[in-house]
């Protein structure tokens, strides 16, 4: 089941976005090139060169970064020891901004390591509006792999990019909510934050 809503337009989102930056110090002349979100950098770095980890009212989430983007953002209790930079700031500025419900989208440079496949997954799910699902099927489907919904679903599995590659609108056919490495109760408020529709609490994939 696919539920949509209404967003506010990129031009807003853009300005939003611009103030943030100039406010957090991002330079975008300095930085590397944030990408419409449909797109994931290749030949990315396999080593993260910064880092911050910061509280939200779903949890700590830390957020990794390398020289070419952001590699990895996710739920963790854990220390973090990286030296912060202007792009993890700006992403956790973003990410505070969406769970508060002040944006619908995010405007980063994406360098998450992945296969080929795991990447043309993460960009099918890029293009994923805001408050709108799919299903393990579909989503197979719309890549060219009908077949496939299982090898999707182990390239979701580990999607690094918590949140801003948002895995959490992959839900089941019958609008069970499945599998999520932040839990199933964070999934859940991460979609009725977007207003998604028709949920079920069963985790039975589809």
């Amino acid at each position: 089941m696919t539920t949509e809503t209404k967003t506010p337009s990129r031009q807003s989102h853009t300005h939003e976005a611009a103030i943030a930056k100039r406010r957090a110090g991002f330079n975008p002349a300095s930085s590397p090139e944030a990408a419409p979100l449909d797109a994931i950098k290749t030949s990315a770095p396999d080593t993260a060169t910064a880092g911050i980890r910061f509280d939200t009212p779903l949890g700590v989430i830390h957020i990794t970064a390398s020289d070419a983007g952001l590699m990895s953002a996710r739920f963790d209790d854990a220390p973090l020891d990286l030296p912060e930079n202007a792009l993890c700031r700006e992403a956790a500025a973003q990410v505070r901004a969406y769970l508060a419900g002040e944006r619908h989208d995010f405007d980063l440079p994406l360098a998450p390591k992945g296969t080929p496949f795991q990447e043309s997954v993460w960009t099918a799910l890029l293009k994923l509006p805001f408050g709108v699902t799919t299903c393990y099927s579909a989503l197979a489907a719309q890549l060219g792999r009908p077949t496939a919904a299982r090898a999707v679903g182990a390239a979701i599995g580990r999607n690094p990019l918590w949140l801003i590659i948002p895995c959490h609108r992959v839900i089941g056919r019958n609008g069970s909510l499945t599998g999520y490495a932040g839990g199933l109760a964070r999934k859940r408020a991460l979609l009725e934050l977007e207003g998604a529709k028709g949920l079920k609490g069963n985790d039975a994939r589809a």
